[in-house]
């Protein structure tokens, strides 16, 4: 089963075992296997390259965006774009933790487990105030929902190697390019 799976699973999967391993026998004092997986040798994890989205394929996107059903999936593209906010984080802003006067937003839950803040640029808060407010939430949106608009939008743009993560790095590679780090 392991071998028909990204080799990123298989990595993440043997280390989650190990980890196991490590723990009963350092903390819990059992006679485990320790070196069980010492002779296995794990697939290499081929890195592919991050994609850049150049002022014709972002065109392309947004004027699609533009057109589709779901509103909020233009506003959720140029936030992504203009703050290199996550997914996740997108979708879970509140209006309460947007302070438009220091041009900030707060997220009280990330990825590693704790809040920050993150700047809003002139655009970000453009598109913000823009924004019907119809609920505590910005993007009153499932998760799930925005991952099929994305894709029937790579498809309608002919970006079908343009991932949603790719907006992040993106948005980081702009900033890096502005002196900001």
């Amino acid at each position: 089963r392991l071998l028909s799976v990204k080799p990123s699973t298989i990595s993440r999967e043997f280390g989650i075992l190990k980890h196991a391993l490590h723990v009963a026998k350092l903390e819990w004092d059992w006679d485990v296997p320790f070196d069980l997986f010492a002779g296995i040798r794990l697939p290499q994890i081929h890195q592919r390259a991050v994609r850049r989205i150049n002022d014709h394929d972002l065109k392309s996107l947004l004027e699609e965006a533009s057109k589709h059903s779901n509103m909020y999936l233009k506003p959720i593209i140029l936030i992504a774009l203009n703050t290199a906010m996550r997914r996740g984080e997108i979708l879970s802003l509140e209006w309460i933790n947007i302070d438009f006067e220091r041009a900030r937003a707060l997220l009280p839950m990330t990825k590693n487990g704790r809040s920050r803040w993150v700047p809003l640029s002139q655009k970000a808060l453009l598109v913000l105030d823009e924004l019907p407010r119809t609920s505590d939430i910005v993007f009153p949106v499932s998760e799930v929902a925005v991952r099929q608009a994305w894709e029937r939008l790579r498809i309608r743009s002919g970006l079908m190697d343009l991932n949603f993560h790719d907006l992040r790095h993106e948005a980081i590679s702009r900033m890096f390019e502005k002196g900001l780090n």
